[in-house]
Formats: C-alpha cells, sequence, structure tokens
C-alpha cells in the first residue's frame, strides 16, 4: 500500500491504494498455495498429468463418466463461489451429491478419472487426498508403529491417529481400488471408520472399485446406495491394459 500525491481537495486525499504489484503478488501465493496442495495430495506420479479433458471418450461409458465426474468438481466449485475456467459455465447449473462412486472393470480408466477429480480440486485451493486403498491401508498399518512429537522432541502421540484423522478432515478424499484389499476385520473396521465418519460429516468422498457393490462390505454398500449422498456410475468400457491389475 502507498499513499499517492493526490491534489489538494481530491476525494481520494489521505487514500492508500494498493501497488501495482499487489495483484501479481497475490496471483503468485495462490499458485503456491495451489501447487503446495497439489502435492500434498499424493497423486501418482504416473498420473500427475491426469485431466478430464485429455480422457479418451471413445466409449459411451467414459464418456458419461467424464460428464458426470466434470458435473461433480465443476458443480461444486460453483457451489463454494470458486472461480471456473471459461467454457465450464454449464457445469454450473446442478447441485451434485457429496459422493461419486465409480464401479468398473480394472484398468479401464477408474484410476485417470480419479486422480484428475483430486487435481481439479486441489488446483482450486481445496485439500483433496487420493489414496490408493491396499496402500493406505499399508500406511496405517505402520503408522500404528510410528509416534509424533510436539515442538519440543517429546512424544505426542500415534501417528496412526495422525494420518485416520487426516483421512476423516480432509476437504475432499478420493479412495481408488475399494475392495481389492486383503480382507480383514481390522482393515473393514479402519475403512468403515473413516467413510462412516465422512458421510455423517457430509463430506466430499469419491470411490472407484472393480467389486460388486454386493462384494462390498455392507455398511459401506449402505453408505452408496443412499441416492441422496451419493451418485453411482457404471463404467463397462474394456480394460486398455488387461495384463496390469494395478492400479485401474
Amino acid at each position: 500500500m502507498y499513499y499517492p500525491d493526490w491534489p489538494i481537495g481530491h476525494p481520494k486525499q489521505g487514500t492508500a491504494i494498493d501497488c501495482i504489484c499487489v495483484p501479481e503478488r497475490k496471483a503468485k501465493r495462490e499458485r503456491d498455495r495451489c501447487n503446495k496442495l497439489l502435492e500434498a495430495a499424493q497423486i501418482p506420479n504416473h498420473y500427475a498429468g491426469s485431466s478430464l479433458n485429455t480422457l479418451d471418450v471413445s466409449h459411451p461409458s467414459v464418456k458419461t463418466l467424464k460428464q458426470i465426474a466434470l458435473e461433480y468438481v465443476i458443480g461444486w466449485l460453483c457451489e463454494l463461489g470458486h472461480d471456473v475456467e471459461e467454457g465450464y459455465e454449464q457445469f454450473c447449473d446442478k447441485k451434485p451429491t457429496l459422493w461419486l462412486a465409480i464401479f468398473g472393470l480394472y484398468g479401464n480408466g477408474k484410476t485417470r478419472v480419479a486422480t484428475a477429480i483430486t487435481r481439479g480440486f486441489a488446483g482450486h485451493g481445496m485439500a483433496a487426498r487420493y489414496a490408493y486403498v491396499p496402500d493406505l491401508l499399508d500406511e496405517l498399518r505402520k503408522a500404528q508403529f510410528e509416534s509424533t512429537y510436539d515442538d519440543y522432541g517429546n512424544k505426542s502421540g500415534s501417528r496412526f491417529y495422525e494420518v485416520m484423522e487426516e483421512l476423516k478432515q480432509v476437504d475432499v478424499l478420493v479412495l481408488d481400488d475399494l475392495g481389492v484389499e486383503k480382507e480383514s476385520p481390522w482393515a473393514d473396521e479402519q475403512l468403515d471408520k473413516i467413510l462412516d465418519y465422512r458421510y455423517r460429516n457430509a463430506s466430499w468422498t469419491v470411490l472407484t472399485t472393480n467389486m460388486e457393490i454386493t462384494q462390498l462390505a455392507p455398511r459401506i454398500a449402505d453408505r452408496i446406495r443412499d441416492r441422496e449422498v451419493c451418485t453411482v456410475v457404471i463404467n463397462d468400457a474394456p480394460s486398455y491394459r488387461p495384463q496390469n491389475k494395478r492400479p485401474g
């Protein structure tokens, strides 16, 4: 801010204005913040450039999935007052559900869409977290035996609870390949705690799976069946890479 040498009697005399460089500084701060959010989103390097704009929509099912994914991301960004790129205003017309569940074969583009959704939110300043479910459960298992420390170097707790809180509280959580994890009461319990918390607290959540809904844990399946909360998309496109089973 600075005070221009307004002429005596000018209505703005004594009024400070922004330096011409202020908008540039604000834009740089916003870019830096979004870059940090993109890094925190933990999108795998292979999918770092994922975008719904470059999705192969030659199959009708994928074309529908892209449309619904755009409605989900852009619809919520508009609802929250974010600016969206020119040409995407058409996706602001209706308020999406809080949850989005994508069903389909492995290798048919679910992960590409999931990571693109994650990037869409993080790139507009929202805290988003992508997680491939088997890897996430491995992280939680290891975290049980790791400690956290305060600013003075004193042990303050278990990293397990820190990770769980992040998964519960993050603005947008994207869980990829739900159901392919090794079944165990412990794994089912952790996933149920995370998703039940997000369901009860109306948090944005995206799920992908190559399982039938009847093969998922009953409580999770019930959440997905709630049409007031969750939009379900069936992607019946064939696998693009039949020899690779991770992730899809």
